[in-house]
């Protein structure tokens, strides 16, 4: 039996604080491969100002292309409309029925946790997995002891880079070579994005 990772996200764009932390997770948990899945719109974030999900998808493709036991799916940004992880677990769940699946989320991603459509179902239906990020404004500790117990913990590198950060570093001309894989960088400069 196959195991495989679940990784959502806007990804807006990926970045090595995205990476890295899943490569580690992938050797901790004995993960088979793992699935980025980019959201073709976060119901929780503003979509003001970011790359199509066929973009951000493009750039996932050229981010992982040499990393084994990495793939991407266009499930979400195919449907366009909110992203509800959800739907994407249930549609997962039938695809690869004969794998033992895991879904990872950032603990910032606890901060909203709360606010996922049908979350106690979600949890009934998949483990997840939390990986430690810089900035995070939540711990799990926090949390309460019924959401905590079905949490796992996975420490990770803590890799400080965000999304944010990056395009902001492209809209004022800044180099992000070593925030982000080349191939995403060319990417970038060949389709202006994140530039007013």
């Amino acid at each position: 039996m196959k195991t495989t990772a679940l990784y959502g996200g806007t990804f807006n764009p990926v970045h090595f604080g995205h990476i890295r932390p899943i490569l580690e997770a992938k050797g901790l948990l004995g993960v088979d491969r793992v699935i980025w899945i980019p959201n073709a719109r976060s119901p929780l974030k503003s979509g003001v100002g970011l790359a199509s999900g066929e973009q951000r998808l493009a750039m996932l493709d050229l981010a992982l292309a040499d990393y084994e036991g990495m793939e991407t799916s266009d499930f979400e940004v195919s449907r366009a409309g909110a992203s509800y992880t959800i739907d994407t677990v249930i549609h997962f769940k039938e695809e690869f029925s004969q794998d033992q699946l895991i879904f990872i989320i950032g603990e910032d991603s606890l901060e909203t946790l709360n606010q996922w459509r049908e979350i106690d179902r979600l949890l009934d239906l998949i483990p997840f997995c939390v990986l430690g990020r810089p900035g995070s404004k939540i711990q799990v500790s926090g949390l309460n002891q019924t959401l905590r117990d079905r949490l796992q913990c996975l420490e990770t590198p803590l890799v400080d880079i965000s999304s944010t950060a990056i395009r902001q570093r492209v809209g004022e001309g800044k180099c992000i070579k070593e925030l982000v894989p080349a191939g995403v960088q060319t990417y970038i400069a060949a389709n202006g994005l994140y530039r007013d």
